[in-house]
């Protein structure tokens, strides 16, 4: 025995299933489980009586669900025995979408009892959002409800809890004040209000907070908005910072950003189109800053500006430098400073300013500050030029070492 066909359609408050499948042999129950779209949560599970001879079931579900795709996941079992059935398990998907109401210029959904807003269909461009509408509390701005409505002022409701994704995309007010209420802040739900200059908080909000005139949740953790209009080229980002919200610095006139080591996401156009943007600092060394940030698409701006990385070991500085040569040999004694990052010692010998030679060795931490070259020479090089220099970090080759330069010496014993 085994399913042949299963298919399910929702309908407001209601899964419609039909299931076709080989001759059941048996009495069994069918064991109808609903799954989020992940497959990491039932949602709901419903059981059926089937006997044996049935071919085909059809079903009418009871269901309330949120705009989103789920998996059905049916199986069978025997009710002799109470063990699964083999074979005779299967699955789909359905999307689930709540029902579009109207009441007057605004289009909403219901989530249990409160209403989302998903639509504006007004004209009017000073507004104030009703704390209810149809009869229901209104708790949430759905995603893009307002997108391009050109609102040159907005008052939200007392009682919201929730802006969705884009849910102001594109709009021309220059001020936006986040009720006491208000709980999530879906990313880039104020993209492209180019005009905006101020974001407030309403006293008593426990989810958000504004510094600097900068968007954070409360303990600052989520850079959330960077209003487009807010004046100043230059933001340093402040160190609890772990993730910037998609679309924070999109479209603003930045010149200069400082990043924080604890900064752990840049979430998807934070920084798209920042054609302003030339200079990232960031308070880790470059390979940190690599491959210790994850970075969402449209970021293209970041690759365009010069990254100066300051979290690199300390300065290599060569305090002496000292080359002889005899017998085709040049020896070259070099002291640091210090010396607190592994890296490549460079010796370079020039006639002129010709580069005629170079020898490059390996220097770690543990072979401390002094270091004595030999280099095999093919011709007198007495009075040539020898220059020094260390890069810190084999590969990432970060040159942070004073280039020290000397003439060559003959040898006087």
């Amino acid at each position: 025995m085994q399913i042949d066909t299963v298919s399910a359609n929702y309908a407001p408050d209601t899964l419609t299933m039909n299931i076709s499948f080989g001759l059941c042999v048996v009495d069994c129950t069918m064991v109808v489980d609903i799954l989020d779209e992940n497959e990491e949560n039932i949602i709901q599970t419903n059981t059926y009586a089937l006997c044996a001879n049935e071919k085909q079931k059809t079903l009418s579900i009871p269901y309330t669900a949120d705009d989103q795709y789920y998996i059905v996941s049916i199986s069978f079992v025997d009710n002799d025995v109470d063990k699964n059935l083999c074979g005779i398990s299967g699955e789909t998907y359905f999307y689930a979408e709540r029902p579009i109401y109207e009441d007057g210029v605004y289009k909403y959904k219901l989530n249990k009892d409160t209403a989302i807003i998903c639509g504006y269909t007004g004209y009017d461009k000073y507004l104030t959002i009703p704390d209810s509408i149809g009869g229901h509390k209104v708790e949430e701005i759905g995603d893009y409800a307002f997108y391009g409505m050109q609102l040159e002022e907005v008052i939200l409701p007392s009682g919201l809890k929730c802006i969705g994704e884009g849910a102001f995309y594109n709009n021309n007010f220059d001020t936006i004040r986040i009720p006491a209420s208000v709980e999530h802040i879906e990313e880039m739900a104020f993209l492209y209000c180019q005009n905006l200059n101020n974001i407030e908080t309403e006293a008593g909000n426990k989810s958000f907070c504004v510094s600097d005139g900068v968007l954070f949740n409360a303990d600052k953790t989520k850079l959330i908005l960077y209003p487009i209009g807010k004046s100043g080229a230059d933001y340093i980002i402040p160190d609890m910072v772990e993730e910037i919200y998609g679309g924070a610095f999109c479209n603003t006139a930045i010149e200069s950003i400082s990043i924080p080591k604890s900064v752990r996401l840049i979430g998807k156009n934070a920084f798209g189109e920042c054609y302003n943007l030339k200079t990232v600092y960031y308070a880790g060394s470059k390979d940190e800053y690599d491959y210790e940030i994850d970075v969402d698409i449209g970021n293209y701006m970041l690759n365009y500006a010069e990254l100066i990385c300051s979290g690199a070991a300390l300065p290599v500085y060569v305090s002496y430098l000292y080359a002889t040569y005899e017998d085709s040999i040049l020896g070259v004694s070099v002291n640091f400073s210090t010396v607190e990052e592994d890296g490549l010692l460079i010796v370079g010998v020039y006639d002129g300013n010709k580069l005629i030679a170079t020898e490059t060795i390996e220097h770690t931490v543990s072979d401390g500050t002094y270091r004595y070259i030999e280099m095999d020479m093919d011709k007198d090089c007495i009075g040539y030029k020898t220059k020094v220099y260390y890069w810190a970090g084999k590969t990432s080759l970060r040159p942070i070492s004073n280039v020290k330069e000397t003439l060559v010496d003959e040898i006087d014993w």
